[in-house]
C-alpha cells in the first residue's frame, strides 16, 4: 500500500509540475506579447511625435503666409485708394481749370 500511495503522490507531483511548466510557458508568451506591444507602441509614438513636429512647422508656415497675404491685401487696398483719389483729384482739377478763361 505504501508503494501505491507513493506512486499516487509522484503522479500528483508530476501533474502539478506539468501544470506549473504550462503556466510558465504561458507567462513567457504573455511577456513576449507585452514586449512586442511595447516596441510597437514606441514606434507609433515616434511617428506621432514626428508628425506633430511636422504639423507644428506647417502651422508656422501657414501663419507666416497668412500674415504675408494680409499685408499684400492691405497694400492692394492702399494702392487702389491712392489711384482712385488721384483720379478724382485730377477729374476735379480738370473741371475747375476748364471753366477758367484766359
Amino acid at each position: 500500500m505504501s508503494t501505491e500511495s507513493a506512486s499516487n503522490r509522484l503522479e500528483r507531483m508530476e501533474e502539478k509540475i506539468d501544470r506549473l511548466s504550462e503556466a510558465i510557458v504561458a507567462l513567457a508568451r504573455v511577456e513576449e506579447k507585452i514586449v512586442s506591444l511595447e516596441r510597437a507602441n514606441t514606434v507609433l509614438m515616434d511617428k506621432i511625435i514626428k508628425n506633430d513636429d511636422r504639423l507644428s512647422k506647417f502651422e508656422i508656415v501657414q501663419y507666416k503666409d497668412g500674415q504675408t497675404i494680409a499685408n499684400l491685401r492691405s497694400f492692394f487696398w492702399i494702392l487702389v485708394s491712392g489711384i482712385v483719389s488721384a483720379v478724382i483729384w485730377a477729374w476735379v482739377k480738370g473741371f475747375s481749370n476748364s471753366g477758367v478763361t484766359k
